[in-house]
């Protein structure tokens, strides 16, 4: 646990490849979006928490996708992830939570 927490990610070069660039991709996207939508048709007390979440969701989402795709592709039979895999997913999505969040906030101050 802690090698992963150091940055030593269990996940293959490749795989974790195509998980960084499907982010990357998402993340040009998403900030193209207009939220302010939501604050208006939902009783919510933080649009930034509520986008922050949504994000996250996705990001998750978009992650593991991309990890059972590329394992199937890498391996012609899809493996069953590991605990070390998951938890390397984690630690790649709550990295770049951090930059979103900033994101978020210069994106509602506009």
């Amino acid at each position: 646990m802690l090698s992963l927490i150091n940055g030593d990610c269990g996940l293959d070069e490749a795989t974790r490849g195509f998980i960084e660039k499907a982010l990357d991709e998402y993340e040009d996207k998403v900030f193209l979006e207009d939220f302010s939508w939501i604050a208006e048709l939902l009783p919510i007390s933080s649009l930034k928490d509520y986008i922050l979440g949504y994000i996250i969701g996705r990001m998750l989402s978009i992650a593991f996708t991309v990890y059972f795709a590329s394992t199937k592709i890498l391996l012609i039979f899809p493996k069953k992830i590991t605990d070390e895999d998951r938890i390397a997913i984690g630690l790649i999505v709550g990295r770049r939570a951090l930059e979103v969040y900033d994101r978020i906030e210069q994106m509602l101050h506009k």
